[in-house]
């Protein structure tokens, strides 16, 4: 679900003009071609928007991508959580430096050290419980949000609090109890009332563990010694539960909906300037829940998500003007795949 989809792209010199429709075409028939289901890519330019989509939402139905299909975001939940964070922070209900143990006295046994900015900025320390395969075999219908913690809070630090990047949706499942702290409400209910409902994003919900109606089926191919076998049937993971990503990447949405958020955001209609220029503030390319992308016409922001085969693409430019999102449902990838909708993407932020 995370940041083992490689999508730091080499920046080389021009960018495309806006009559993309074509190269997108394209560029997502090639990511099938490759050996992928299905997949979807949408730029949006204002109140312009164009979708180009190949394949299968569900291969075994014969159920063909949709425009408007829903599928599951993934890692993209963490910038929704991150952004219900900082308006907390604007409302002076949280502060960025604040140690968890105020909040949460017994959640971790070196809260203390550990603050509000370091989890969204992927600094804490704190091992990732995606990293526990019992965790991520889908087994279990539900696992308590503590119960992950405690997990990896059993574990060795990855680094001392405020130090080195690493990445762990541990952090995020800490961040969402912090905002079920201080707003007294579920994270559920802060999500739509702060971010779907604000901004109409209709194919958007938050229902841990459950996905309903027509939707993307994520895939996955078996892969030996890290090489992915591109021959082999890929296997549907749609039963397989999500309810343990919970704040850290159980968000079901659209393309269009992406991206009516990330323009929302970096547009500044989420969040006021002080807080949107603390959640763009980098370090190793990622700032507090937003991360940054290198590409052939400059930088991409926002994040990208893997969970359950389907691996999703959200970007931004940085004043909010232009967003592409791209949908794939297979996952790993194998190296043709991996490269197709590398040039996918940058196609459909590029142009």
């Amino acid at each position: 679900m995370r940041r083992r989809l490689a999508l730091v792209l080499l920046v080389v010199a021009g960018c495309g003009g806006a009559n993309h429709s074509p190269q997108l075409t394209t560029a997502v028939e090639a990511v099938v071609a490759a050996g992928v289901p299905g997949a979807l890519a949408l730029v949006r330019e204002g109140d312009r928007i164009d979708v180009t989509e190949a394949g299968y939402a569900d291969a075994a139905a014969h159920v063909n991508m949709q425009p408007a299909a829903r599928f599951r975001a993934a890692s993209v939940t963490k910038l929704f959580v991150a952004t219900v964070v900082l308006q907390l922070v604007a409302e002076g209900r949280l502060r960025l430096d604040e140690p968890v143990s105020h909040l949460l006295p017994d959640l971790l046994p070196d809260g203390g050290r550990i603050t509000i900015r370091e989890l969204l900025a992927h600094r804490s320390g704190l091992a990732d419980v995606a990293d526990d395969p019992e965790v991520l075999d889908g087994a279990r219908s539900t696992w308590p949000p503590r119960r992950l913690i405690a997990l990896a809070a059993a574990l060795p630090r990855t680094t001392a609090p405020d130090g080195a990047f690493r990445y762990s949706s541990t952090n995020y499942l800490v961040l969402g109890l912090v905002i079920e702290r201080v707003t007294g409400r579920g994270l559920a209910s802060q999500l739509r009332s702060r971010i779907i409902e604000r901004l109409g994003l209709a194919d958007t919900t938050f229902t841990p563990g459950r996905i309903a109606g027509s939707h993307v089926h994520g895939y996955t191919l078996p892969a030996h010694q890290g090489v992915v076998d591109p021959t082999a049937e890929p296997r549907d993971l749609d039963t397989r539960s999500a309810a343990w990503a919970w704040a850290a990447g159980d968000l079901v949405s659209s393309a269009r909906d992406l991206a009516r958020f990330l323009a929302a955001l970096l547009e500044g209609e989420l969040l006021p300037r002080a807080q949107l220029r603390a959640m763009e503030h980098l370090q190793s390319r990622y700032g507090l829940g937003l991360a940054v992308y290198r590409t052939r016409c400059g930088l991409a922001w926002g994040h990208t998500g893997n969970l359950n085969g389907v691996l999703t693409i959200a970007w931004s430019r940085r004043d909010g003007s232009r967003q592409a999102v791209v949908v794939a449902n297979v996952y790993p990838l194998a190296a043709a795949a991996d490269l197709a909708l590398r040039r996918a993407a940058v196609t459909a932020f590029c142009g």
